[in-house]
């Protein structure tokens, strides 16, 4: 797993490189104070900048304590919604969605695995709100949303095919990466099991009522592809919601619609 470690870090500096290249190009001649002779506003420059550090410190900051991915997206999420600048709010959501999509979910440490397992998934409303505030395109928003489940189910399934590790070293309340294990596991399972009835009671019918035609049957594709599942859109008086039987894996037959 630690060479899967590296490859992503170096994943997810590529991707920072790329975005500030494309930021660079995307801002030129923006309208605004501080442009430089070459036409480049050097203030939001600045500030893209500053912002995408800051997300990349967070969702690469690894404390066996807590996580700092989820109050990162949850604020960047806001920071969004307040620009007014429609360049650097696009460029901002877009950096935000790679980076929860390059986020090391196999880390080696599983008191961190377990949460960037958690973040992986309970981020997904917030960076999908900033690209929907970015005026993103739909077919972009929903690729986004279910490449992020799909590499979250990924990751949960992963977790739980891994065989035990040996008993190791016990910290100070007797808990050893054993426990952790588990305590990942069970993370992973709990996850897989309540998500699908978490996003078709609140996230998925506010997305796909508004879609295009065209869009719905791209998300229904996605959908199929994710859970294994046909999707049940909202009817009158209707509202069927896919619950995780025991064991789930979002494999279909282990999700039921009620």
């Amino acid at each position: 797993m630690g060479s899967i470690s590296t490859m992503r870090t170096w994943i997810a500096i590529a991707f920072s490189v790329v975005v500030a290249i494309s930021a660079c190009w995307f801002l030129r001649h923006c309208p605004g104070q501080g442009n430089d002779k070459a036409g480049f506003n050097t203030e939001l420059v600045a500030e893209l900048s500053m912002i995408t550090n800051g997300i990349t410190h967070d969702f690469t900051r690894e404390d066996i304590v807590k996580s700092y991915v989820i109050p990162c997206a949850y604020e960047t999420m806001n920071v969004v919604k307040s620009m007014t600048n429609a360049n650097l709010r696009i460029a901002v959501a877009r950096y935000l969605a790679r980076e929860l999509l390059a986020l090391n979910i196999t880390n080696n440490n599983y008191r961190i695995r377990w949460q960037n397992l958690g973040a992986a998934v309970d981020s997904i409303p917030y960076v999908f709100e900033a690209l929907w505030r970015s005026e993103a395109p739909e077919m972009e928003q929903i690729a986004f949303f279910f490449d992020a489940l799909q590499r979250f189910k990924e990751g949960a399934i992963a977790t739980l095919d891994e065989r035990r590790i040996c008993p190791t070293e016990m910290d100070k309340y007797g808990r050893g990466e054993q426990w952790a294990q588990d305590c990942c596991k069970a993370v992973a399972q709990n996850q897989l099991e309540n998500m699908p009835c978490y996003f078709t009671n609140g996230e998925l019918p506010f997305l796909y009522s508004r879609l295009s035609p065209e869009a719905q049957e791209y998300f229904k594709k996605r959908f199929r592809d994710v859970f294994g599942i046909d999707y049940v859109p909202d009817e009158k008086d209707k509202h069927p919601r896919l619950w995780g039987l025991k064991g789930t894996r979002w494999s279909g037959k282990d999700l039921e619609w009620r």
